[in-house]
């Protein structure tokens, strides 16, 4: 059976990832682990894009774009501790 790689040993592996939010983009970094032995199996990153409204036209676009909050830099926060605030409450 070895000569046709018909059986193969089975893996399980541990997923620990942390999530960060950048406006409307959501990046998840984490780390694979086999959870028979401590050594790092790999590095995973995701990212995915999530719209908060619809823009059907140019005057839309133009308007939104003129508002402050486009102008000032970004910042990276931390999902699970804007999402205690937002549970919890300020």
């Amino acid at each position: 059976m070895e000569k046709f790689q018909s059986y193969k040993m089975r893996v399980a592996l541990n997923f620990e990832e942390f999530q960060y939010q950048l406006g409307d983009f959501q990046l998840r970094v984490g780390k694979v682990i086999s959870i028979h032995s401590e050594n790092l199996r790999g590095i995973v990153m995701e990212m995915e894009y999530h719209t908060r409204f619809w823009v059907n036209s140019l005057t839309c676009i133009r308007k939104l774009l003129e508002k402050d909050h486009y102008q000032t830099p970004a910042h990276y926060a931390d999902v699970a501790a804007t999402t205690a605030l937002h549970r919890n409450g300020p």
